[in-house]
């Protein structure tokens, strides 16, 4: 246990558990960490599978490994499988949080949002302030179109942790959401300061760079550019590792002009970020700086080829990155490519809840669909984006654009 969960050596750690579970061979908790292993570490999901079986076998209630033949058969797409242990789970152990938040999730993961509600609502019943179920039921009652439901969740959660910086840094981040939904988006920019004031709270760098950097990001998607250049800067000031990429990026992504000012900056990150790092992080320093270098000429194909790669490593946002891939693609003149890789996050288990990329996420829908033929399709898309910010506190462009698109597409069908 020692070189797995302290030294983080993690050949040592198999090699000494193998051996402790062949001489202790009825040890369900060691069995039950090896094949974890087997199916984390090594991906022999095999393996791990016929150690769980043994487990099961001596004891059909053991909770340890009943969680890890639920989350095997979910890394493995095999939900319904999940399900079915998940379940078990909870029948032997009804009293356990873990337990019922696991089969929650994956409702949640399946759209069986009926289902997730009502055990996330149990679980709400014995653990009235539980900050992970509060915020679930928020977010998928966002998913169902029930804004007042969803709202009483975030004052449960105000109510229950107004102490807690950490939870109110998520509370106003979640109410900046929400208002977002309605096109208020002077509102949510009032809570996003306030996510920086409890993020300063909690006194971790990250968090509070994190905080900022998202307010530089909205102040862009505004296109407010000195404003994005200032809110930038803080978050450089407590940006940590890979955060510190963020600012040069983000300078030369809202003028180009600023390359001069900006490449100093990036060159000096790379050296220190590669003279500090390990050499198995280099892989994505090499694509950030491609990145870098394809955000200063605006090669949309470059840029393209960067954040797939970043993608393909499975880091750093791995879903975000999948949709500003799809964005990219839609204003490259890509449309199918992009319109499919963005219509899994409007609709089934990936569907958004952010209340400000799913409206524009339909928006970048229906340019593809215009663009491919689809009429129909693409007046539904800026109408249901447009029935979001009808009356926005801020015209943006994609808002202008969506209404003029709406008005000649009715006109033309």
């Amino acid at each position: 246990y020692a070189d797995l969960w302290l030294h983080m050596v993690f050949d040592d750690a198999l090699t000494n558990l193998e051996i402790f579970v062949d001489n202790y061979p009825h040890d369900k908790e060691s069995k039950s960490i090896l094949a974890l292993m087997y199916g984390q570490l090594i991906g022999d999901t095999a393996a791990a599978f016929t150690l769980l079986d043994e487990v099961l076998a001596q004891d059909p209630s053991y909770p340890t490994a009943l969680n890890w033949y639920a989350d095997l058969h979910e890394q493995s797409g095999n939900i319904d499988k999940a399900i079915e242990y998940a379940r078990q789970r909870l029948r032997y152990h009804p009293n356990s949080l873990g337990a019922s938040m696991q089969l929650a999730q994956l409702y949640v993961s399946q759209s069986l949002l009926d289902e997730a509600v009502q055990t996330y609502e149990e679980i709400l019943q014995r653990f009235s302030d539980n900050a992970e179920a509060l915020l679930k039921l928020h977010q998928i009652y966002l998913r169902k179109r029930n804004f007042k439901k969803a709202l009483s969740y975030l004052e449960r959660l105000k109510a229950a942790h107004s102490d807690d910086p950490y939870q109110m840094r998520r509370y106003c981040s979640w109410m900046a959401n929400f208002y977002n939904w309605q096109g208020k988006f002077k509102t949510g920019m009032n809570y996003r300061f306030q996510v920086v004031d409890y993020a300063k709270l909690s006194g971790d760098s990250s968090l509070i760079s994190s905080s900022y950097s998202t307010i530089a990001r909205y102040y862009h998607r505004f296109d407010m550019l000195d404003s994005v250049r200032f809110y930038a800067k803080q978050a450089f000031v407590y940006a940590t590792t890979f955060q510190r990429f963020d600012y040069p990026i983000t300078l030369v992504a809202i003028d180009t002009a600023l390359i001069s000012e900006a490449k100093p900056i990036f060159e000096d990150i790379l050296n220190d970020s590669r003279a500090r790092l390990p050499k198995e992080t280099w892989e994505l320093i090499d694509v950030l700086e491609k990145l870098f270098a394809a955000t200063c000429i605006a090669d949309t194909a470059g840029l393209i080829e960067a954040v797939e790669q970043i993608v393909n490593m499975q880091l750093a946002g791995g879903s975000d990155n999948l949709r500003e891939i799809g964005i990219l693609k839609v204003h490259f003149g890509e449309y199918e490519e992009g319109r499919d890789i963005l219509s899994r996050f409007v609709t089934g288990p990936d569907e958004l809840v952010s209340g400000y990329s799913y409206p524009h996420l339909l928006y970048c829908i229906g340019i593809a669909n215009e663009a491919l033929g689809d009429i129909d399709a693409a007046i539904a898309n800026h109408d249901e984006m447009l029935g979001y910010w009808s009356n926005p506190q801020i015209e943006l462009k994609p808002i202008r654009d969506a209404r003029e698109r709406l008005a000649r597409l009715k006109g033309r069908s």
